[in-house]
C-alpha cells in the first residue's frame, strides 16, 4: 500500500477516535465499576412495594421517577419510598410525550408533580426524566428555567421481546459489558395499564447479584458520592451518546474510510494476480 494511503487511513481513524472519544465521557472512567438503579412510571400499589423489599434485602438504594397522577393515588407508597432512603424524581404528571405538549402544559406538569413529592417528603425533586426518553431543545430550556437536571440512562431491563427474567438480565448485561459507570432503567409501574412489571420483580434480585459478581459498586443517590456520580454522569451525557454530534461526525469519518480500504484491497488483488 502506498504511503499516501497509509497516511490517509491513519488520519481518518485518528480523527474518528478523537470525535467519538469525548473528553467528558473519558472522564467517567476512573477505574471503578459503578452502577445506579432507577425506576420509572410508578408508584404502583403492588410492584413498587415488592421492589422496595428486594432493594432492602440487598441493601441497594435507587431513584424512583414517579408520575404525578400515580402519586395522587398512592401517596403512602411515595412516603414509603422516601422513608426507606431512596430518592424521588419527577417523571411528569400525565406521562405524555413532552415534545408534543405546549410549554405551559409541561411547566404545569413539572410544578404539580414537584408539589406532590414535596408535600410528602419535604424536599423538591432535583432530577427529571422524560417519558420514553423523548425530549428536545425546548424541553432542556424549560428544565433550565425550572432548575431540574435531566437524568437519562444507559440501558433498560424490560423489552417487549423478552419475557423471562434470566433472559432479560443476560441481555442487559451483554449490552452494557463495556461500561464502567452505569445508570440502569427499570420500571415499577405503568400508567397505561398495558404492561405487567412482574418480570422486573423476578429479575431484580438476579440483576443485583450478577452486577456484584462483576464487581460493580451500587451508588446511593442520596449520598454525597452519589450526588457526585450523578453530576458527572449528566455532564458526560454517556446515556445519550447517540444524540452527541461527535458520535455522528466520528461515524461519518469511519464510513468515509471504507471506500478507501475497498479500493486499496482491489488494487492489491489486481497486483497479486499480475505476479
Amino acid at each position: 500500500m502506498e504511503k499516501w494511503a497509509i497516511m490517509l487511513l491513519t488520519g481518518l481513524f485518528l480523527g474518528a477516535a478523537f470525535l467519538i472519544g469525548s473528553p467528558a465521557v473519558k472522564a467517567m472512567v476512573n477505574g471503578k465499576k459503578q452502577v445506579m438503579l432507577t425506576f420509572d412510571d410508578g408508584p404502583h400499589p403492588d410492584y413498587t412495594l415488592r421492589i422496595l423489599d428486594i432493594l432492602d434485602q440487598h441493601q441497594v438504594k435507587a431513584i424512583f421517577f414517579v408520575v404525578g397522577q400515580e402519586v395522587d393515588h398512592n401517596t403512602t407508597i411515595v412516603e414509603e419510598i422516601h422513608q426507606r432512603g431512596h430518592l424521588l424524581g419527577n417523571h411528569t404528571y400525565s406521562h405524555r410525550n413532552v415534545t408534543t405538549i405546549p410549554r405551559e402544559t409541561l411547566l404545569e406538569e413539572l410544578a404539580a408533580t414537584d408539589a406532590l413529592i414535596e408535600n410528602i417528603t419535604g424536599y423538591n425533586p432535583a432530577f427529571f426524566r422524560p417519558p420514553r426518553g423523548d425530549y428536545n431543545i425546548d424541553t432542556e430550556l424549560i428544565l433550565a428555567e425550572t432548575g431540574h437536571s435531566m437524568l437519562m440512562w444507559d440501558a433498560c431491563l424490560e423489552r417487549l421481546d423478552l419475557n423471562k427474567s434470566r433472559q432479560a438480565v443476560d441481555t442487559l448485561l451483554r449490552r452494557t459489558a463495556w461500561k464502567t459507570n452505569l445508570v440502569l432503567l427499570l420500571h415499577d409501574g405503568d400508567p397505561s395499564g398495558r404492561h405487567s412489571r412482574q418480570i422486573t420483580v423476578d429479575a431484580l434480585p438476579l440483576l443485583i447479584e450478577e452486577l456484584r459478581v462483576r464487581n460493580y459498586q451500587f451508588i446511593d443517590p442520596t449520598s454525597p458520592s452519589g450526588a457526585a456520580f450523578i453530576a458527572a454522569y449528566i455532564e458526560a451525557g454517556s446515556s445519550q451518546w447517540y444524540r452527541e454530534p461527535r458520535f455522528w461526525a466520528g461515524s461519518m469519518v469511519l464510513l468515509a474510510s471504507l471506500p478507501v480500504i475497498a479500493l486499496r484491497r482491489k488494487a492489491f488483488r489486481q497486483s497479486a494476480r499480475q505476479c
